[in-house]
């Protein structure tokens, strides 16, 4: 037995709720006989289309890359660039501390330390440098 799951967002899940409980309303409105809605007696459904909506990712991989190596990182949106030149420093064996001396490039522009991941401009598996 081969069994399949699919996953909504929470806003999707609601809109199809909606939908299904709008095409019940009209099938009692339109005068058809009154059916068991809770599935026992269920006609043959005609099949609906899923609607598919375009995935929005949370977070970036990226790369880092400095004289310390190339490492890379999973981002989440919020995640600053000071966070993201400390976890660099963790990954090339280089003290915490060296992290304040250190600053991300991205496209030959500095990065502020308190710009986060969605503020930048970079896409998923860009490459940023570490100065």
């Amino acid at each position: 037995m081969i069994l399949f799951l699919a996953g909504y967002e929470s806003g999707h899940w609601d809109r199809l709720q909606k939908e299904k409980q709008r095409e019940r309303q009209l099938l009692l409105a339109d005068g058809s006989p009154s059916r068991e809605l809770d599935g026992s007696a269920s006609p043959d459904p005609e099949p609906v289309e899923p609607i598919l909506e375009p995935f929005h990712q949370t977070k970036l991989r990226l790369s880092l890359r400095g004289k310390w190596g190339e490492h890379k990182m999973n981002a989440d949106e919020g995640v600053t660039a000071a966070v993201m030149v400390k976890w660099y420093c963790l990954k090339a064996g280089l003290d915490p501390s060296s992290a304040e001396k250190l600053r991300l490039q991205i496209d030959g522009e500095l990065v502020r330390p308190e710009t986060a991941v969605r503020d930048m401009e970079v896409e998923d598996k860009d490459q940023v440098d570490i100065l």
